[in-house]
C-alpha cells in the first residue's frame, strides 16, 4: 500500500510539474501567414508605402503598402492574415478597434468576409460604380461574414449568399483596386457568436515574436504600431480551404489571405493536468492516512 501511495504521489507530481511548464511556456503563436500578396502598389519603390513588387524578406509584401490609386500618405496599412488550426488572426497599422481619423473624417473598421470557393477580388471584383457607402447585393462570392463588434469584443458569423446585403468602400478609387465589400448590411442566416480578442499598439519586435518571418520597420526607420484581432472559428467552420477578406471604410488599403482551416482535436490542456494532478496526489493523501488511522 505504501509502495502504491508513493508511485501515485510521484506520477501526480509530474502531472503537475508538466502543467506548470507548460503555462510558464505559453505564449502567443498567431501561425502561419496566409496573406495573398496582391502586387497592387502605389508611389516610388522602396518608400514606405512601396517596398517593392515582391513578397517578403526580399520585398514589402502587404506590409507598408497601400493599394494602387489610393493615397499614399497614411500609414493605415494592414499587414497580414495568420492561420493557427481555426484561430484566424489580422495584423495592421490600421487601429481595428477605434478606427482612424484624416482631415477630420473618421473611418471605422469593416467586417471579415470568408468564402469557401475562390471569390471576386483584386481586378475581378473591380468596379468604379461601386462606393460612398452603398448598399449592394453580395455578388463577390462569399459565403460567410464575421461580423466585429468591438465594443463587446465579440462577433456574430452569419452565412451569406448572393442575396445577402453588403456596403461598399468609401471611395470609387478604392475600388478601382477591387477593396470591396467592406461591411455587413442584412440577410445573413445561422448566426453564431464568439468571443475575439484585440490587443495594440504593439511594436514590431512584439508582434514579430509571435509570427514565422518578420515585419519590417517603416521606410523612414521608425517602429509603426501595430494592431492586433484574433479570432477563434473553431466549430463555426467546417474543415476545408478558406479565403480571407477584410478592409476598411475609406478602402484605401485590403487584406486577402488563403489558408487551410482545421478544427483543433480535444487534447489535454495545462490546466486540464494541474486539476488532473491535484486530483491525483488528493487520493494518495487519502490512502496514506488511511494507513496511519
Amino acid at each position: 500500500m505504501r509502495k502504491l501511495a508513493k508511485s501515485m504521489a510521484a506520477v501526480a507530481a509530474g502531472i503537475l510539474i508538466f502543467g506548470l511548464l507548460g503555462l510558464s511556456g505559453a505564449q502567443a503563436d498567431y501561425g502561419s501567414s496566409i496573406t495573398i500578396y496582391d502586387t497592387m502598389v502605389s508611389g516610388g519603390t522602396g518608400t514606405w508605402y512601396n517596398r517593392g513588387n515582391t513578397p517578403p524578406p526580399n520585398g514589402g509584401g502587404e506590409d507598408n503598402e497601400v493599394e494602387y490609386y489610393n493615397e499614399t500618405g497614411q500609414r493605415w496599412d494592414l499587414e497580414g492574415f495568420y492561420l493557427k488550426q481555426a484561430t484566424l488572426t489580422m495584423v495592421g497599422g490600421f487601429d481595428f478597434k477605434n478606427g482612424e481619423s484624416s482631415n477630420g473624417v473618421h473611418y471605422d473598421s469593416g467586417d471579415i468576409f470568408i468564402s469557401s470557393g475562390t471569390p471576386l477580388y483584386g481586378a475581378k471584383a473591380k468596379n468604379s460604380a461601386d462606393y460612398n457607402y452603398s448598399t449592394i447585393s453580395n455578388k463577390y462570392g462569399y459565403n460567410y461574414v464575421i461580423h466585429l463588434d468591438f465594443d463587446n469584443d465579440s462577433f456574430t458569423c452569419y452565412a451569406i449568399d448572393a442575396d445577402s446585403q453588403v456596403m461598399t468602400v468609401e471611395y470609387n478609387q478604392a475600388d478601382n483596386t477591387g477593396s470591396n465589400p467592406y461591411r455587413y448590411v442584412s440577410g445573413g442566416s445561422n448566426p453564431q457568436t464568439g468571443s475575439m480578442v484585440f490587443t495594440g499598439p504593439l511594436t514590431s519586435s512584439k508582434v514579430n515574436a509571435n509570427i514565422i518571418g518578420s515585419l519590417p520597420l517603416e521606410g523612414d526607420g521608425t517602429d509603426d504600431n501595430h494592431y492586433v484581432v484574433t479570432i477563434d472559428l473553431s466549430n463555426l467552420l467546417d474543415n476545408g480551404d478558406y479565403f480571407f477578406h477584410y478592409t476598411y471604410g475609406c478602402g484605401n488599403d485590403l487584406l486577402m489571405g488563403s489558408g487551410t482551416l482545421v478544427n483543433p482535436s480535444p487534447i489535454p490542456v495545462p490546466s486540464t493536468l494541474l486539476l488532473l494532478g491535484t486530483g491525483v496526489l488528493g487520493l494518495a493523501g487519502l490512502r496514506w492516512r488511511r494507513r496511519q488511522a
